[in-house]
């Protein structure tokens, strides 16, 4: 019986090189040969043994005993790190959009998905300092340059399509610490719209807050969220956004996304079917590849309740659709009470109405 299997050899000095290496089994014995003819660097290094083979039935496995066999047929005082290699395929998304087969831009933040992608679990310092491009041992290159990297797994890498990648298809390829190597075509377009969600899946609820603007007052200083989470069920939904009643107010939604930072056309959104009024779409600027997108509601979607929402681009595919939810204009508070004849200063009156605040703290009163 025989064996071919290709290894990833490791000399002290870091070097990778890979090599050929047939296993041929002879009674009790396994000899070991060159398959093809080793790299010049350490053709004189390595000279062809054999192995005993190991008591037991289990069959021989060159994955898992070609690192001793190379230990006994190597001269002695040389010293190797063998590993097996393995070909799979992998496949990268948008990590805002998750759209199957979806094309990707450069600058932008991508999931791949796969199998031995990694031999642990690794994420990057959160320190903003430049992303590194190896994490547990796994490097992901794209057209041959290295990608840096958030996160790694051995099912899923989160990482940055380098910005010198050009549009077309691109070679993915994932090399992790055991010597694993994964590969895959992904198509580069220089605009693709991704808009994060609140469960991660591209659906549903996006990413981001509510801004408040009222000509009395100016700019909300908090933040209020598009989503409400259920313990229960373990996802996020939509919140309901409630406009106010006071004269002038504006509504802005602060979305995050990628894969629109290079735009130079017209970007288009709309809710509910209403064309949007766009105030920003580029680099968030704190984060590698996280982009925002500021927005105006429309009053014509106020009361309608679950809406959905898409952005465009001339000649870019569209995001995906993501769902908010838009309550109606709270009623303006109506007083009943009549006052006939004189009030005295400082004396307590009561009034009957309707479209109070339950707080009391939040009704004011001017006479």
């Amino acid at each position: 019986m025989s064996y071919s299997q290709k290894i990833v050899i490791a000399l002290l000095g870091g070097l990778v090189l890979w090599v050929g290496l047939s296993i041929l089994e002879r009674g009790p014995w396994m000899e070991v040969g060159a398959t093809s003819a080793p790299p010049a660097s350490i053709a004189t290094r390595w000279v062809p043994g054999r192995l005993r083979a190991v008591a037991g039935s289990e069959p021989f496995s060159p994955t898992k005993r070609v690192a001793e066999a190379l230990r006994l047929a190597q001269p002695v005082g040389m010293a190797y790190q063998v590993a097996g290699q393995t070909e799979g395929t992998v496949t990268s998304v948008s990590a805002a959009s998750s759209i199957p087969g979806g094309p990707v831009a450069p600058e932008s933040i991508v999931s791949a998905y796969g199998s031995r992608l990694a031999i642990t679990t690794a994420s990057a310092p959160d320190d903003n300092q430049p992303l590194p491009t190896q994490l547990a041992g796994t490097t992901v290159t794209v057209n041959g340059q290295r990608a840096p990297l958030f996160f790694v797994s051995p099912g899923q890498i989160n990482y940055v399509m380098p910005s010198g990648i050009q549009p077309g298809d691109a070679q993915v390829v994932v090399t992790a610490a055991d010597g694993s190597v994964s590969r895959g075509v992904t198509a580069i377009v220089p605009v693709a719209p991704g808009i994060f969600t609140g469960n991660s899946d591209g659906k549903g609820v996006p990413a981001g807050n509510v801004l408040r603007w009222v000509p009395e007052i100016g700019l909300s200083s908090e933040y209020e969220p598009l989503s409400r989470w259920d313990a229960q069920v373990y996802r996020a939904f939509p919140a309901v956004i409630k406009p106010g009643n006071a004269p002038g107010e504006v509504l802005y939604l602060v979305l995050y996304g990628t894969g629109w930072r290079r735009n130079q056309r017209e970007v288009r959104v709309t809710i509910g079917g209403q064309p949007a009024e766009v105030l920003f779409a580029g680099a968030q600027g704190r984060f590698v590849g996280l982009d925002q997108l500021n927005v105006k509601l429309p009053r014509e979607v106020y009361g309608r309740g679950v809406v959905n929402m898409t952005l465009s681009i001339d000649g870019a595919p569209a995001s995906n659709e993501v769902e908010i939810e838009v309550g109606a204009p709270a009623t303006p508070p109506r007083i009943n009470t009549t006052i006939d004849g004189a009030i005295l200063a400082g004396s307590r009156l009561g009034l009957d109405g309707s479209g109070f605040s339950r707080d009391p703290k939040e009704n004011t009163v001017r006479i």
